[in-house]
């Protein structure tokens, strides 16, 4: 991406990279995201705002894919997950599942359901949260099976 090797990526380096990888981008949306990445404002982008970049993409798109696992049990859009709502969205895997047991170890207020910012922090306290790369486009949950949640039956 760096073509003079400088080690900071211009705008027209930004933008020749974002062409070559197949994105279409106007002069104005380029400008902008480099705008947004350069957070010495020196004009350009240098490795580490890079690389500071890059995780900030990376936690948004972890982000999204934890929402859409959320909004795979929570079909009624109340911004919680019921007993109900567990019993449907892990009715298809085929493992015993105890949902009780999840509700007593996720619930962590213990008000009977299950809240976004608890469903999130049981995700991240899986051994392996990368897992989330599972989901599909569609919101179809295949890391539900992770340990805490199911138990071969």
């Amino acid at each position: 991406m760096d073509k003079d090797g400088d080690g900071v990526l211009s705008l027209r380096e930004l933008r020749d990279a974002l062409t070559q990888r197949g994105i279409s981008t106007t002069d104005k949306t380029a400008k902008l995201l480099l705008e947004r990445a350069d957070l010495d404002g020196s004009g350009g982008v240098d490795y580490l705002e890079f690389l500071a970049s890059t995780v900030h993409l990376a936690r948004l798109e972890r982000d999204e894919r934890m929402w859409r696992a959320f909004r795979h049990f929570d079909t009624a859009d109340t911004g919680f997950i019921s007993r109900e709502n567990l019993v449907q969205g892990l009715a298809h895997m085929g493992t015993k599942v105890d949902v009780d047991k999840i509700l007593a170890e996720v619930d962590q207020d213990g008000d009977g359901k299950i809240c976004y910012n608890e469903f999130c922090n049981m995700l991240r306290h899986q051994p392996e949260p990368a897992a989330l790369s599972t989901f599909a486009n569609d919101g179809a949950v295949k890391v539900a099976a992770a340990p805490a949640m199911v138990h071969p039956g």
